[in-house]
């Protein structure tokens, strides 16, 4: 190897090192752009439909812009309200459901016979009254008992950093609002410029793989939008109008917004149907569940897969350990992110490795298992004899 190439090699390394250390420092403005980029492709789709009937660009990225704009402020004025009230009536009033969960436990446990009742475990509801007690003193005497001092010790400083969080989060979603406008009229130029940092040998890769990556985010948005929406309704249909459980409303929100989080959201919206099944009825919490199991089999295989698997088939295990990788690394923005991220390193490996380098383009690779020979065999086909 010579001198020169010697070099050469030395600089790359240290240019990707360098890479690395930069976009680890930097990590939260590059989340913050790639949430950008996702919400223009989101705000992108609707524009795409307009021009297909014949509006100009210019026309139907103003028009996506405003009827955005209107959806937004009709839906932080309209449903923003009910969807928070209903949210914080669940919360206020989840003590007083597991509370009424522990009696009906403890009066079902005590009218079974003693042997049986011996395998039971004891609930008690001791510890939710001191929680209350410590958090909201009952007695006036308590009350009395704290200086006015220690009061606005404790409660100002922590109404700051509330204070400052939310501002940092509204100026947060400004930002993202603002570049992902940006994004979306002119996403053309911002292409170009990518452009001249690839040699011209490699640009009708390039331009294949962001057609590719550009694709398959459009399809876990389209699917996200239609897996939130149908979750939404079935979970508060079945929940609040067919078994006329309390707060079903607000527990069909948290399902459909918990779709997001693959794997992981799926068992959040459990605790309060348990709960308030529980403390409502509990001969209704089988329907509850099996009710619940059923949308999510809905979900999981017939609208999410309809939009993405089509182009990105992505296995559940790999998607929980990226969550848990970008959970470590980005904290709750990267669970937020995990699967568009993990749908753009797939399209990655796929195009330039799998397509590319090992020459799979066009065949699929299939895994038997022969059982008397008790051994793996690798068969390769063309995706047309699979399809056929």
């Amino acid at each position: 190897m010579s001198y020169g190439e010697f070099l050469r090699r030395v600089a790359t390394v240290f240019a990707f090192a360098t890479f690395l250390i930069l976009f680890w420092m930097l990590r939260g403005v590059f989340l913050v752009a790639f949430l950008s980029l996702i919400l223009a492709l989101f705000l992108g789709i609707p524009s795409s439909y307009l021009q297909r009937f014949g509006m100009g660009r210019r026309y139907a990225v103003t028009a996506t812009v405003i009827t955005t704009i209107a959806a937004a402020v009709l839906f932080l004025v309209f449903l923003v309200p009910v969807s928070v009230s209903s949210i914080l009536v669940l919360i206020e009033e989840l003590p007083d459901a597991y509370e009424q969960v522990v009696e009906n436990y403890t009066e079902w446990r005590s009218e079974q016979n003693e042997s049986f009742r011996s395998l039971l475990p004891e609930l008690s509801s001791e510890t939710t009254e001191s929680t209350r007690k410590a958090i909201v003193p009952r007695t006036e005497s308590t009350t009395r008992s704290i200086p006015i001092e220690s009061v606005t010790s404790i409660i100002l400083p922590s109404l700051g950093e509330l204070g400052q969080i939310f501002a940092s989060t509204i100026a947060t979603i400004a930002l993202i609002i603002i570049v992902s406008l940006f994004f979306l009229a002119a996403p053309i130029d911002y292409l170009r410029s990518f452009m001249y940092l690839i040699p011209p040998s490699h640009h009708e890769k390039a331009a294949l793989l962001i057609s590719e990556i550009h694709r398959a985010l459009r399809g876990w948005m389209s699917a996200m939008a239609l897996s939130i929406t149908v979750t939404f309704s079935l979970v508060s249909i079945w929940l609040n109008i067919i078994l006329e459980i309390p707060n079903g409303i607000a527990i069909g929100i948290i399902a459909g917004l918990m779709t997001l989080i693959p794997n992981i959201g799926v068992v959040v919206p459990l605790i309060p149907i348990v709960i308030f099944t529980l403390a409502d009825d509990p001969s209704k919490l089988p329907a509850a569940l099996i009710g619940y199991y059923f949308i999510q089999q809905i979900e999981g295989n017939f609208i999410t897969p309809l939009f993405v698997k089509q182009q990105v088939n992505i296995p559940a295990g790999i998607v929980l350990m990226f969550q848990l990788v970008a959970a470590v690394l980005f904290g709750f923005l990267g669970i937020l992110l995990a699967v568009p991220l993990l749908v753009v390193v797939m399209v990655v490996i796929r195009e330039l490795y799998v397509y590319d380098m090992l020459g799979l383009r066009g065949k699929v690779i299939d895994v038997v298992y022969l059982q008397k020979e008790q051994k793996f065999k690798v068969v390769v086909k063309s995706s047309e004899a699979e399809s056929a």
